[in-house]
Parts: C-alpha cells; sequence; structure tokens
C-alpha cells in the first residue's frame, strides 16, 4: 500500500507541472490534444507506466506497466469497474482519488467527497456494513472512523466535514484491504 501512495504523490506532482503548461498556452484550442499526447508520453516514460490525461485537464491516472496498479486524482475521477465492490461507494458523491493495488495486498482506496451531512453518511455506511463485524469504531475532532471486517476482506472508513466560504463540503476515504491466507503447510 506504501508503494500506492509513493507513486500517487509522484504523478499528482508530474500532472500538476503537465496541467500548469497547458493552462499558460496561448493557443490551446489549437494544440490540446498534441500537448495532451506528448504529455502522456513523457510522463509514461518517467514513470515506466501508461499515464492518461484527461481532455478537460482535471484529471490524471497513472497505470503500472508491470504491476497493473493504477492511480487516479482528478476534481471527478471515474472509479474503475474492478474496483472492489464491498468498498461501498456512497451513491452520489465524487471522487477525487482512487487506487488499486492488483498484487497479492489487493488493496484500494478512494477519496470522495458530497454535499450530504456527515450524519446522513455514516448512516449510510452503518446500514451498508450491518452484516460486517465493527472492529474499531472512533469519532475525534467531528471525524468519524469505522472499521469493519468480514473472513479475510476489511473495509475501514474516515468521515469528516470541512466549511469553506460557508459551503460544507465532507470527505470520505475509504480503504479496502484482503489479508492473504496463511500458506499451508504440507
Amino acid at each position: 500500500m506504501t508503494k500506492i501512495i509513493t507513486r500517487s504523490f509522484f504523478v499528482l506532482g508530474l500532472a500538476a507541472i503537465a496541467a500548469y503548461g497547458f493552462s499558460c498556452n496561448p493557443i490551446q484550442s489549437l494544440q490540446d490534444k498534441a500537448s495532451e499526447k506528448v504529455a502522456e508520453g513523457l510522463l509514461g516514460q518517467a514513470t515506466g507506466g501508461k499515464v492518461d490525461l484527461s481532455e478537460d485537464g482535471t484529471a490524471v491516472t497513472y497505470k503500472d506497466n508491470k504491476t497493473g496498479d493504477t492511480v487516479a486524482y482528478g476534481e471527478n475521477v471515474k472509479i474503475p469497474d474492478d474496483f472492489p465492490k464491498d468498498a461501498s461507494i456512497y451513491p452520489g458523491s465524487k471522487a477525487t482519488n482512487v487506487s488499486i493495488s492488483r498484487d497479492a495486498d489487493k488493496g484500494a482506496v478512494a477519496i470522495l467527497t458530497t454535499e450530504d451531512a456527515v450524519a446522513k453518511v455514516m448512516d449510510w455506511y452503518k446500514n451498508e456494513f450491518k452484516s460486517w463485524e465493527e472492529t474499531q469504531n472512533m469519532t475525534i475532532n467531528g471525524t468519524e472512523y469505522r472499521e469493519y471486517q468480514k473472513g479475510n476482506k476489511k473495509v475501514s472508513f474516515n468521515i469528516s466535514s470541512e466549511t469553506t466560504d460557508g459551503k460544507s463540503t465532507t470527505a470520505i476515504m475509504i480503504t479496502y484491504g484482503e489479508d492473504n491466507p496463511a500458506p499451508s503447510e504440507e
């Protein structure tokens, strides 16, 4: 999971530099597609993976060629089809970060935002995980943290609210992981 986070910050930094370059171009409408492909190619070479910048410059997706791991950042990132179904995505929320580890860890992380209140989001998740064992439950300074387990699967989430310019936004960070069963002794 650490390698996903490390790559995430690296790719995010590169994407920010590329996006800044696009916004400074006075003839952007003529060069957008070519610039996007060049930036994707350069970033792909630098990272050893496949980089995809959205056409509007609001999102970047990185896929590691060796492991298949993916990281995506942006204003409204698409949740990949292979994102674990047990890591329930809050209805109507927008994803700003999605990471999937496809190696032995089989982990995933999504950061979501919604205009719904923390209490409403918490009630939805409590209902969503009512058949799972709740292994941790904390509330610290208005941030709700829960962890659930079912078999070898673990799901945890943090839910917090932030008010900026009089507008409240609720952030949800959901983390999914699978414990690998111990190797059998023969």
